[in-house]
């Protein structure tokens, strides 16, 4: 746990025992009455959230997950979203089928839910557009991906743990400058990510 979980548990700790000291106090030489009890019940449960509020990874840093029970594989913020966009390899457009997250290369990228590796391609610097790539299964016939990867970290069948580094960012295959390109399969189609990724921010250069 951090240093900063752990002051927000002692803080919140010790705010609990002295409110419950206060009121216990006060009904000294009477039963305590039912609003009473509600009012202990009511401090103990918001002291318990105040202190459990941020969840860590063994390494310390902070876990950002989203209603759909992804975390974010990488921090970051968003440079090209799911759809129609600008080609940067030539005139016209063409479709996105994922969402980059800018990072710097070998910056770890972690697994955004438990499951099984359905691929670990270190298939060579273009590899078909994705270079080094990831696809793991989380079962519910959803799977990510994880593409453009310097090294990849995982064998294929393997399982993994949500928030397990899986590899480390880089800019192989069809790809101008380090980032993450994350996809989202829903019974084998690309779908758009970002509903379950939401916490990330765009980036002023992301297309609306």
């Amino acid at each position: 746990m951090s240093e900063r979980s752990e002051y927000r548990r002692v803080a919140a700790k010790k705010a609990t025992n002295k409110v419950v000291k206060k009121v216990a106090y006060g009904c000294l030489g009477s039963v305590l009455s039912l609003p009473v009890l509600l009012v202990l019940l009511i401090v103990v449960i918001a002291a318990a959230a105040f202190s459990g509020g941020s969840s860590d990874t063994p390494d310390g840093s902070d876990v950002v997950a989203s209603q759909s029970g992804f975390i974010q594989p990488i921090g970051g913020v968003m440079t090209e979203r799911y759809g129609n966009v600008e080609n940067p390899f030539g005139p016209g457009g063409r479709f996105h089928a994922g969402m980059d997250i800018g990072c710097n290369k070998d910056d770890p990228i972690r697994a955004a839910a438990d499951g099984m590796v359905d691929r670990a391609d270190s298939g060579g610097f273009y590899n078909g557009g994705w270079g080094n790539y990831i696809i793991i299964g989380h079962g519910n016939n959803l799977k990510t991906g994880y593409a453009h990867l310097n090294t990849v970290g995982v064998t294929l069948g393997q399982q993994v743990k949500q928030g397990q580094v899986i590899g480390y960012c880089g800019t192989t295959g069809a790809s101008t400058a380090p980032h993450l390109h994350i996809e989202v399969y829903s019974n084998g189609t690309r779908i758009d990510p970002e509903p379950y990724f939401p916490k990330y921010e765009r980036s002023s250069i992301v297309s609306p």
